[in-house]
């Protein structure tokens, strides 16, 4: 088989088909765009991505056109030494190369380590060595060293040469274990000298020497492993080496004591753990795959979602693959003062058996002796309660094949993980959970009852947990009767609560830590209908807060803190934002303890707000509903973002707040303002009749008019008329008729001839 056409492992190289020597493909920008290509066989390669690699401090007006010049020139330099050039494909803002593994010596590379691997697995040892050797004879260097790194690169190169070493280790344990001991000593030791903390190399050394009948030597290299490592680690060789150092000085027996056990940090495991099948499930498969690299997952969620409890449970359950041991730490995110990433990576160290005075002092040095001590173990790490990805960063292994499980209220987009979002329980889990903790019989026997008491904890884990408690210590306690008591909103976070368990409490430790944008649009929550609403609508109700990155930064730190969740999409493309029921009832609770002026502004200005979005959706409306209307006017502040969307789609736009709506209107009678609140129902009238929402007309206006003074303004008019109207579709021609007089003496007195003559009209229809 002839030498791959494309080869990056080492100096960029090139090989024509029939031509002799490599193919020249000029200058180093040129050979850098091939080289990013290289990296990125058969993907989409950007324009930018090229760009940042081509000019790494800032790239120059005509960048974009260079870039074309250059793949141009490598596109020619290619055809001209034979090499087919229909795999280069020109895509939209961008390229990609197209290589058979055979063309690629990096393809090539994993191709032939695979095969390798394969043969060892089934234990065919003989064509395993010779499929290594084969992969590791294409290396000619480092990864693409004659050209100036890129951090474009960095992902690749870094998998590329991690890729290397361990097949360079298992190649070397192969040979081993086929007994070629003489020539693999003078390997091993050149090895060693590149990485003299390896505790394997140290061990296949000792080994090696032995076998090839070197004992003093094999002695000699055991005694420098236990010297290196005292003084570079502080710490005694692991079991695996002392193993063999016992066989070579003579005594298979140890006549030291027992090893002791792996160490096994992690809290009690609960054990009525319930549901959660399908999380449980892909973080086993995720962690338990950790072999030749690190694995990271972060579980986030609310408050009380129970993510503390997923994550030991899902720790313990992967215990055995993991024999290296398990460390836990609690990271106090939520407390006053998270801990120090240095003073959590001192006591996992301990952990590992380093004696605090081989400890670093910089969190740094800790940092890498931390990754140097588990590069050859397989432990699982469990973070719980973790504040930020800047302190969990630090605590995270560099190689091997340990893993780590975060517990978070934040999500960590920035980190190297996978994320694991966890909502609240689905009902089936919530009522199994419930009857494990008051039992099966008094479950059963609740009937409907226990469906309203998971109702009143809204499948939140942590209150169906508190609530059944409750239930327990009281046997006498009808189900019924909390489910009647947990109606009731004003007292609900009263009645959740036990011993140390509190929703409201784990609610405030979010809540503390949120800026005071963030905080005020929390506090909004609470006095917003308990629906899913616009981000402009929570913008409004927090006072105007301005945007970052095209929604309110105030949203993006609640979504981020699991306060509140994205519902999904109208369909005017606006993303609704609902918060839990629970979390909902403590933000109105904050709210309430604003003074009453500052509630009573915020809640006008939604009112206001809507009042002023209808007018606009009303003056673009297909067909105008008949009847007395208020100007439109220019939209300012967070609705003025959302004004074209409603001028083209108005009956779309009526629909996705229809009850959003109809809570503002009896919202703005609670605040004793039945004039705003007649404004917004005259509003809606016309969407009602167009959709047949009678129920809702019908609610309104009468709440309305109920306000009002009985001979009002042109406000009482209006809603009269419009009664009539609903009134008439309906066929109950009395009703229809009393409003319609009502309204049409309420016109005659304000002298509106116009509006008198629609409404006498309509009561010769009827006469």
């Amino acid at each position: 088989m002839g030498e791959p056409v494309f080869g990056v492992l080492g100096p960029l190289r090139v090989r024509g088909r029939g031509t002799p020597g490599p193919v020249p493909l000029g200058g180093p920008k040129p050979r850098a765009v091939l080289a990013t290509l290289l990296l990125r066989p058969g993907a989409f390669v950007s324009l930018d991505v090229l760009t940042e690699v081509l000019w790494p401090g800032g790239a120059p007006r005509s960048a974009v056109a260079n870039v074309r010049t250059y793949v141009r020139g490598v596109r020619r330099a290619l055809a001209a030494a034979g090499v087919a050039t229909d795999g280069l494909r020109t895509l939209p803002a961008g390229y990609a190369l197209d290589v058979p593994p055979g063309d690629h010596d990096l393809l090539l590379f994993e191709q032939r380590l695979d095969r390798a691997r394969a043969a060892r697995d089934r234990g065919d040892d003989g064509t395993a060595l010779r499929g290594y050797e084969s992969a590791l004879a294409l290396w000619r260097g480092g990864v693409l060293q004659d050209l100036p790194s890129s951090v474009v690169w960095d992902p690749a190169l870094t998998r590329a040469e991690e890729l290397r070493s361990l097949a360079a280790d298992e190649c070397l344990q192969l040979r081993l274990r086929l007994g070629e001991y003489a020539s693999l000593v003078a390997d091993l030791r050149a090895r060693l000298a590149q990485d003299p903390l390896r505790e394997d190399l140290w061990q296949m050394l000792v080994r090696a020497l032995h076998g090839a009948g070197r004992a003093a030597d094999a002695r000699a290299a055991y005694a420098e492993a236990e010297r290196v490592l005292a003084a570079e680690l502080g710490v005694a060789p692991g079991a695996p080496l002392r193993a063999a150092g016992d066989e070579v000085n003579g005594y298979a027996v140890c006549r030291r004591p027992a090893p002791p056990a792996p160490v096994c940090q992690l809290p009690m495991d609960v054990p009525d753990f319930t549901g959660r099948d399908e999380e449980v499930a892909a973080l086993e498969e995720l962690l338990s795959s950790a072999r030749r690299r690190p694995v990271v997952a972060v579980v986030s969620g609310p408050p009380g979602s129970g993510k503390s409890t997923l994550v030991v449970h899902v720790a313990h359950r992967v215990r055995e693959s993991f024999p290296d041991g398990q460390l836990f730490a609690d990271l106090g995110g939520m407390s006053g003062e998270p801990r120090a990433a240095e003073d959590v990576l001192a006591e996992m160290l301990r952990g590992l058996g380093v004696i605090d005075d081989a400890i670093p002092a910089g969190p740094g040095e800790r940092a890498a002796l931390l990754r140097s001590r588990l590069a050859q173990r397989r432990v699982l790490i469990v973070l719980d309660d973790a504040a930020s990805a800047a302190q969990v960063r630090p605590l995270l292994p560099g190689t091997g094949g340990s893993a780590v499980l975060v517990g978070s209220r934040r999500r960590m987009p920035s980190l190297p993980a996978h994320p694991c979002p966890l909502g609240v329980m689905r009902r089936r889990d919530a009522r199994a959970l419930l009857g494990r903790i008051i039992g099966k019989d008094r479950l059963r026997a609740a009937g409907d009852d226990a469906d309203r008491v998971l109702a009143g904890c809204g499948l939140l884990p942590l209150a169906v947990r508190i609530a059944g408690a409750r239930l327990a210590d009281r046997p006498g306690w009808s189900v019924a009767a909390l489910a009647d008591i947990l109606h009731d909103e004003r007292g609900r976070l009263d009645q959740l609560r036990t011993d140390e368990l509190e929703v409201r409490a784990s609610a405030e430790l979010s809540y503390r830590h949120l800026p005071g944008r963030a905080a005020a649009a929390f506090r909004a929550f609470g006095e917003l209908p308990g629906e899913a609403v616009a981000g402009w609508l929570v913008a409004v109700a927090a006072g105007g807060a301005r945007e970052s990155g095209g929604a309110p930064e105030p949203l993006e730190t609640l979504l981020d803190e699991h306060l509140v969740e994205v519902t999904g999409t109208d369909p005017l493309g606006l993303q609704r934002y609902r918060m839990h029921d629970l979390l909902r009832i403590y933000a109105r609770e904050r709210a309430e303890a604003d003074p009453a002026p500052v509630r009573r502004a915020r809640r006008l200005r939604v009112v206001d707000a809507l009042i002023a979005v209808a007018r606009c959706a009303n003056a673009a409306m297909p067909s105008r509903f008949p009847g007395v209307l208020g100007e439109p006017v220019a939209l300012a502040g967070p609705a003025a973002r959302v004004a074209g969307a409603v001028r083209a789609r108005p009956v779309e736009w009526f629909e996705s707040e229809r009850r959003v709506l109809v809570a503002t209107v009896e919202d703005a009678l609670r605040l004793g303002d039945p004039a705003r609140a007649a404004d917004l129902a005259v509003e809606l009238a016309g969407f009602f009749h167009l959709r047949g929402c009678y129920g809702d007309w019908l609610r309104t206006h009468r709440l309305v008019l109920a306000a009002l003074p009985p001979d009002g303004d042109v406000r009482t008019a209006a809603l009269l008329r419009d009664l009539g109207r609903l009134h008439l579709h309906q066929d109950r021609c009395a009703e229809a008729r009393a409003a319609f007089e009502r309204s049409l003496s309420a016109w005659r007195r304000l002298d509106a001839r116009d509006q008198a003559e629609l409404v006498d009209a309509k009561l010769r229809v009827l006469r």
